[in-house]
């Protein structure tokens, strides 16, 4: 059974409000609430005056519960406390040694100083930046450390052949091994892990860089991109599909599970510290 609205007269002005019937309800506003007399019978009847409020400089009436009350608000309690704590701890250094940038986004002038890195004057101009997430991207993507992206699964560090790297999985960390194997054995020059990202300027939305897993570079000279696949998302369909089509130059090997599956079962044998687990056999 639904809670039913009913119409009930304010207690001490008496206009009728509406309110549920399970609320109860006797006055229509607090206003009217405060001046019943019976609602504050507990209360000491003693007339407490009022005060200047020292930040806006309005007169309010100082409340039963807040007897000791110095402002009308805590809005001016805060801007009032705040102001004298920032002149006493506030330590403003002296401008002699600032001089001008010039924002690469507007051409605007702005002082800042002399080693400051800036290259934007305000946030506004920082975020329409076409250039910022291609920044981001490739600084994330050049840094080493990337555990923390990856904090949960199989994904941990591994050291291959005197190389360190991130492997998210037990299937890239034994491709390592499997192409330090080749290298040993002179059928590849050198491997590196996540080297290169790929950029595909003619996208403006979605999935607008690709970092292969590997990059081979064969005794030839020509150089390889491997990438280890165990379950193909539908990001990792469109970055290789973008991949065939702006960059065709580019040859890139896929190891999906029928590949890594046939290379495992001669490889788990003969190269020493390949991970074994269900998957990865």
């Amino acid at each position: 059974m639904t809670d039913a609205l009913v119409k009930t007269p304010c207690k001490t002005c008496g206009v009728e409000f509406e309110s549920y019937l399970s609320h109860r309800r006797k006055f229509c506003s607090p206003e009217c609430a405060y001046q019943d007399k019976d609602r504050v019978a507990h209360v000491k009847k003693k007339d407490r005056g009022s005060r200047v409020c020292p930040e806006c400089g309005q007169t309010f009436v100082i409340r039963t519960m807040a007897p000791k009350a110095k402002f009308c608000s805590q809005l001016c309690a805060g801007r009032y406390i705040g102001r004298r704590t920032m002149k006493q701890n506030r330590i403003v250094a002296p401008k002699v040694n600032w001089v001008s940038h010039r924002c690469v986004a507007c051409g605007k002038s702005f002082n800042a100083w002399k080693s400051n890195e800036r290259k934007f004057c305000s946030m506004e101009c920082s975020s329409n930046d076409p250039d910022l997430k291609r920044r981001r991207v490739e600084k994330r993507n050049s840094n080493p450390d990337k555990s923390r992206l990856y904090s949960k699964g199989s994904a941990k560090w591994v050291e291959v052949g005197g190389k360190r790297f991130f492997g998210r999985s037990s299937w890239e960390r034994n491709y390592g091994r499997y192409l330090q194997f080749q290298k040993e054995h002179k059928l590849v020059s050198d491997w590196d892990h996540e080297t290169t990202t790929f950029w595909f300027d003619e996208i403006k939305r979605g999935t607008r860089s690709y970092l292969p897993d590997f990059k081979v570079t064969l005794w030839t000279g020509e150089e390889e991109f491997h990438e280890v696949k165990g379950w193909m998302t539908r990001k990792s369909k469109t970055q290789i599909r973008r991949m065939k089509k702006y960059h065709p130059e580019i040859k890139l090997v896929v190891i999906d599970q029928v590949r890594y599956r046939a290379l495992a079962k001669t490889a788990r044998t003969i190269i020493p510290g390949w991970e074994w687990s269900k998957n990865s056999r």
